[in-house]
């Protein structure tokens, strides 16, 4: 599956849109560190603005499709120490790389970022059985 943090990098025709909706996501989940419940939600926006950026609609449904999956998930790997703090750190390294247009930062901060949230999922997970 392609890695939807490339696709913004492809699309320069937008860019200059696209930059501003990621930005207003990032301090939208910059504002919601410390409250969880607000957190998740300005998580999987973020997520979305990405999907957005890549101007393609196929990738927006999925995206869409799967968002209550995606709350589901940032809910439990939240109860992680430290969770979203990196979350965050990692949401900038990404809208760095994109908004500087480089695709293999891109595609390399987003494959890191989802190692952390698999990595915290699966700690939440053995802590609650």
């Amino acid at each position: 599956m392609p890695n939807l943090a490339e696709f913004p990098v492809i699309q320069k025709r937008k860019l200059f849109e696209d930059v501003a909706r990621l930005q207003a996501a990032l301090a939208a989940n910059e504002s919601a560190l410390g409250i969880p419940a607000r957190f998740r939600i300005t998580d999987v926006e973020f997520h979305r603005a990405i999907a957005q950026a890549t101007h393609n609609r196929i990738l927006l449904f999925i995206h869409d499709a799967l968002s209550d999956l995606m709350l589901r998930t940032r809910e439990m790997a939240l109860k992680v120490p430290g969770a979203a703090p990196d979350a965050f750190a990692s949401h900038q390294r990404i809208f760095l790389a994109i908004k500087n247009r480089d695709r293999a930062r891109a595609a390399r901060e987003m494959a890191i970022h989802l190692e952390h949230v698999r990595g915290r999922l699966k700690k939440a997970l053995s802590k609650s059985h």
